[in-house]
Formats: structure tokens, sequence, C-alpha cells
């Protein structure tokens, strides 16, 4: 049996796992997990249905005890951006079964990317409440440190250092080392993307999993 991620991601499943399908008539079956797909129709959590892989025979043989028949019509279109819109008014035209409804690839990516898209989001609200923080930690801290090395000051006015140079001074050790805290941000940032994103890497694949096309279903419930 081969299973969507989700079921991997949230369900703890690992290959070699055994799944048990059971019916109200007491039929139970077996099956052991062999792998994991990344299904773009069913592995958003918002997706009802989910679709598992199995051998002919057992399918057969659970399908008489429990399921309802789905019907799934799809489409290949190679300029989704002009073909979606005249295609799918083409098909409401047309004597093809209506009973379901129309999604196509975008749909599906934006429902995958509803739930880690909110987690995304309260991640960002929190980095700008941080930033901000700190701002505000770098607003009164740093006229405090150069209240506290008013006697260096003093001590290069004395010497005749212009009070532009003094300033040229102070702004050029900060602002190296704003550079380094910031370069350590970003290397943090790098290093902490796979791990941040993994979830939605596993769901869609490390790259744009639909090509130049889009898949257009319709599902006939």
């Amino acid at each position: 049996m081969v299973l969507p991620v989700i079921y991997e991601v949230e369900a703890d499943l690992e290959v070699g796992d055994t799944v048990r399908i059971t019916a109200a008539d007491g039929f139970t079956k077996g099956f052991e997990v062999a792998g994991f797909a990344s299904d773009s129709i069913m592995n958003p959590a918002l997706a009802s249905s989910k679709r598992l892989a199995v051998a002919a025979s057992d399918l057969e043989e659970v399908h008489a005890h429990t399921g309802t028949v789905e019907h799934l019509v799809e489409f290949w279109l190679h300029d989704p951006d002009t073909q979606t819109a005249v295609f799918a008014k083409d098909y409401q035209d047309s004597d093809m079964p209506k009973a379901g409804h129309m999604v196509d690839s975008a749909a599906f990516e934006m429902f995958t990317m509803i739930g880690d898209g909110m987690v995304a989001a309260v991640v960002i609200l929190v980095s700008v409440l941080l930033l901000f923080a700190g701002l505000l930690c770098l607003r009164f801290s740093f006229p405090m440190a150069v209240e506290q090395d008013y006697r260096g000051i003093g001590v290069l006015k004395a010497i005749g250092v212009a009070p532009r140079d003094v300033k040229k001074i102070y702004l050029t050790k900060y602002a190296f080392l704003a550079t380094i805290v910031s370069a350590l941000g970003l290397l943090g940032g790098l290093a902490l993307t796979p791990l941040r994103t993994r979830s939605i890497t596993r769901y869609m694949g490390p790259s744009r999993v639909f090509g130049t096309g889009s898949c257009l279903r319709w599902l006939l419930c």
C-alpha cells in the first residue's frame, strides 16, 4: 500500500507499518505500508477523502465490503493562464457529467498552503514584533552607550578631532557590529529554512511539481 504523505507527517506512519481497513459487516484486511506519495489532490488536510494505492485484487476485495465509487475526470492544460477559463466554460456547455466541483492545480496548491500559511503568518507576526522590540532597545541603548563613553569622546575632542569625525567613528563602529549581527541572523535563517519548510517540501516537492502546465479536475460525487 502507498499512502499520501499527510499520513507520514501527521499520523507518524512509517514504511513497514500495518494499516487495517474494517467494514461494518465485520470484514477486516491489513496492508503493509510500502511508501508514501506526494499526491497533490489528497495530501491537503482540507481534502475530505484520501487516495490509497493498492493492488487491483486487493481493491476488488475491499470494495466488495465497503466504500463508494468516486469518479475523477481529469484534463491537462498546457497553458493554464489562458486556457482554464475557456475550458471551464466549454465543459459547462458540454454533455459531460457536472455533479461535482471543478478545481485546478492552483486550488490544490492553495489548500496545501493554508495550514502552513497560517503557521508562517504567526511566525512573521512574531518576527515583526521582535524586530520592533529590537529597534526600541537600540533606540534607548545607543544614547546610553554614548553617554557611558563620554570620557572617550571628550579625549577625542581634546586632541582636536572634529565632532563630525567623532560621530563618524561611532557610526562606523555600530554599523560594523550591525553588519556582523545581520550576517549571523541571515546565516541562521538560511540554516533553519529547510527545517521550517520541511512539511511544505514533503507535501509539494522541492520545486514546482505542476511543471509548465496545469491539471484541471472535475470531482464527481
